[in-house]
């Protein structure tokens, strides 16, 4: 019988009924096309090769921004332009501000505004200037964007937005009463979004939508707050013309949530939101959104927790990134945990990742199958499948998958292993070669494995190659009625 095989990372409160896991590879989706091979496959997420920049003041990068074909990061305190050919040129240090996060604001005019807790910076593009903002009113911030003329903020509940001042958008000139506060019902402001020219004011259970009325300037747009709040403040991003984040639903429930023009709702399934209820900590989570082969992804990392999970906003499917962590198990082997990437930019048609355990700079590549050396695990872990509950004899399964394109010279191998408990248990790993380059028409086909009533499967590869899998056959005998 075929076996649809494909699908996301949804391992739940029960492995019986969600343990899937799908680790450095991402479901793919093709159109349905009469006669197609397959719909369902996955592809390897990319991986990168040697630092493509490095910082000489170490790690880690905490932010990156790109504008104008010209890159913007920070780095250990350092702030440093960026070229398109990754030449870093340091333009300013600022004050350690710890447990804050630094963010890089692009404005109008040539002015950039860069945060850090109480402590804000401009850099002026034409004369390449960093300086410190020594106004006194300026509030602090946690984070921000532009919009309509103004560097918008938040910082201790409140919505501050700069002065026009003499110098048109610099971001120098603040003004104690240019503040808002949100005012639907009493609430904490965690953070602030710019969707479609309104301003999504995020707070701890509701957010309220404020736009430019070019009075006040900015009111509240009635009819609009929603009982979804935030509770990771870095984890807001804007992409495909929404606002994703990790929030809390009207219960309490966290969970990852959007927001649009005409709605706002919860899209994690009930797993995941499981899997983020059993974290100790995750209002330090933070994200960014990127867009690769045709999939826009939302990329969410959870610092204490060490895990890293991405949204597919194409298929809506949840995948996991893993890199390997410099701290070693009990076996004496080196750990995997969250993904090697503390911040993103697209820059000069690259996607460019700031390592968070140097100051190594990175360019993912699709065709890079190891990180900078370091072999990816790559991870799939079925759903469980049954045949009415009963037991069945399986003389062999069968699996397809793109074979032919190892690097020349290399003969790449896939583990494979059965459980017969929903996964709590795994038998022996079976090794099969994956076909050395040209061998075209290798298949993976494993005999014997026995009698069951559950059957769990699980494939992993380690070797650096173009390993795109997609649906599975199992055949069984005739139901029995053990």
């Amino acid at each position: 019988m075929e076996l649809p095989i494909i699908s996301g990372s949804y391992s739940g409160r029960s492995p019986t009924f969600s343990g899937r896991e799908c680790i450095n590879w991402f479901p793919n989706k093709a159109p349905k096309i009469e006669d197609q091979k397959t719909e369902m496959s996955l592809y390897p997420c990319s991986g990168y090769g040697a630092p493509w920049a490095t910082a000489p003041v170490g790690g880690p990068w905490q932010a990156l921004c790109a504008f104008n074909g010209v890159g913007y990061g920070i780095c250990n305190n350092e702030f440093y332009t960026i070229s398109s050919t990754g030449k870093l040129t340091p333009q300013g240090t600022m004050a350690p501000s710890p447990g804050t996060q630094p963010y890089i604001i692009p404005g109008a005019n040539g002015w950039i505004l860069i945060t850090y807790g109480v402590t804000g910076y401009t850099f002026y593009i034409p004369t390449q200037t960093f300086a410190v903002i020594t106004d006194p009113d300026f509030p602090g911030a946690d984070n921000g964007f532009f919009q309509d003329g103004y560097f918008i903020v938040t910082f201790n509940g409140n919505f501050y937005y700069s002065s026009l001042g003499f110098v048109p958008f610099e971001g120098t000139n603040w003004d104690p009463l240019w503040v808002i506060t949100p005012n639907f019902k009493p609430n904490t402001l965690r953070a602030v979004g710019s969707l479609q020219e309104d301003i999504y004011l995020m707070c701890d259970d509701r957010l309220e939508i404020y736009y430019n009325d070019g009075v006040s300037p900015f009111s509240r747009r009635y009819f609009s707050a929603s009982h979804l709040g935030i509770d990771a403040p870095n984890s807001l991003v804007q992409i495909e013309n929404q606002l994703i984040w990790l929030g809390t639903t009207e219960g309490g429930q966290k969970a990852v949530c959007y927001a649009n023009r005409s709605q706002s709702l919860a899209i994690s399934p009930e797993s995941m939101n499981w899997v983020f209820s059993q974290m100790a900590v995750t209002n330090d989570a933070f994200a960014f959104g990127y867009h690769e082969n045709g999939h826009p992804f939302y990329q969410i990392t959870f610092p204490t927790a060490n895990v890293t999970y991405v949204y597919d906003l194409f298929t809506q499917y949840w995948h996991q990134k893993q890199s390997l962590c410099k701290t070693i198990n009990i076996n004496g082997m080196p750990n995997y945990g969250r993904h090697t990437a503390n911040c993103h930019m697209f820059l000069a048609n690259q996607h460019i990742i700031g390592d968070y355990q140097s100051g190594n700079l990175y360019k993912w590549d699709a065709k890079q199958f190891t990180e900078n050396g370091t072999p990816l695990r790559r991870r799939f872990t079925t759903k469980t499948f049954q045949m009415d509950r009963k037991q069945v004899s399986a003389p062999y399964f069968t699996i397809d998958y793109d074979a032919g394109d190892a690097p020349i010279g290399t003969n790449p191998q896939l583990v494979f292993q059965t459980s017969k408990d929903s996964g709590r248990t795994w038998g022996y790993e079976r090794w099969e070669s994956l076909g050395q380059t040209g061998q075209y028409k290798n298949r993976l086909k494993w005999n014997g494995l026995g009698r069951s009533r559950d059957w769990t499967f699980r494939f992993t590869v380690t070797d650096p190659c173009n390993c795109i899998l997609a649906e599975s056959s199992l055949t069984a005998s005739e139901p029995g009625t053990g």
